[in-house]
């Protein structure tokens, strides 16, 4: 049997995730299985690493006078909405008058292996009606320079059950995993973090969600991290699966190009895939 040896003396910047995804999606394994192991489930151990394309959507409460921007929980309506997912309609508190929206990406230069996060884009809708706006009125992201690895928390704050937001940012990932450990002992160390780590709470009432983008029939989607390809489909045609399959063809990224995954037509066992931001799926 052909053996293979990697040998390199010095890692740079995201040169370990590259090179460990070349690995994993090298290897003889079941389908999704590499992804899930160089990207575990955020979930399982609360924080996402950001990678380049990731787009973060926040969603800011804009109050009279700086008022409380928590929404009342009375009266509120549950609802299904769309594929594994609900609509939670609430009052509003007297002072709530609007919202922000802003979208922020992770960027990587050609060449790079640093990255940076830049506003995409932002909209204001004051009593009902959207505007454009050129920059965000709430932002989050002013990194020094140098920083350029990140990953987003989601922690119960102060052993209570309230759930915060954390964007760490770090110059590498060896301090990166020093200040995570910090965080994980005792939030609110992120408000003196060391030299080299740039720290940031967002405000309780904000939403932030990563989101990753994918080519669905030449369109561009906006979908949440960790979504698979059955999630996508279910949601995008609201018919039995089976309709689809033998017409589909899904394309992703490896080693920086495009390829066809190969699955035999008609089988289901390609809707566990786990999308992780680039793909092209057509049918």
């Amino acid at each position: 049997m052909e053996s293979v040896c990697w040998r390199k003396s010095v890692w740079w910047g995201g040169e370990v995730y590259d090179f460990a995804t070349e690995i994993a999606e090298s290897l003889p394994l079941p389908l999704g299985l590499s992804s899930r192991l160089v990207q575990p489930n955020p979930g399982s151990r609360r924080y996402l690493d950001l990678q380049p394309g990731y787009r973060l959507r926040i969603v800011f409460p804009i109050t009279k006078g700086n008022g409380p921007r928590m929404l009342m929980d009375q009266d509120a309506n549950l609802k299904p909405s769309g594929n594994n997912s609900f609509e939670l309609e609430l009052k509003a508190s007297p002072s709530f008058v609007g919202v922000e929206e802003s979208v922020y990406r992770v960027y990587r230069e050609p060449g790079q292996n640093s990255e940076e996060i830049r506003l995409v884009s932002a909209r204001s809708n004051i009593e009902g009606k959207w505007e454009e706006t050129a920059s965000s009125k709430f932002d989050f992201f002013s990194f020094d320079p140098g920083i350029n690895k990140f990953r987003l928390f989601y922690l119960n704050w102060d052993g209570t059950e309230t759930k915060k937001s954390i964007l760490l940012g770090a110059h590498n990932e060896i301090v990166m995993e020093k200040a995570t450990h910090q965080i994980m002992q005792n939030q609110a160390s992120c408000s003196s973090m060391s030299i080299g780590v740039q720290c940031f709470v967002l405000p309780q009432g904000v939403a932030l969600n990563p989101l990753i983008s994918v080519l669905v029939n030449q369109q561009e989607k906006l979908v949440p991290v960790g979504l698979t390809l059955r999630m996508l489909i279910q949601d995008e045609i609201r018919q039995p699966l089976t309709t689809v399959l033998s017409t589909l063809t899904v394309r992703k990224k490896f080693r920086n190009q495009l390829t066809d995954i190969s699955f035999p037509k008609g089988s289901m066992e390609i809707l566990k895939l786990p999308l992780q931001g680039g793909e092209q799926i057509r049918w």
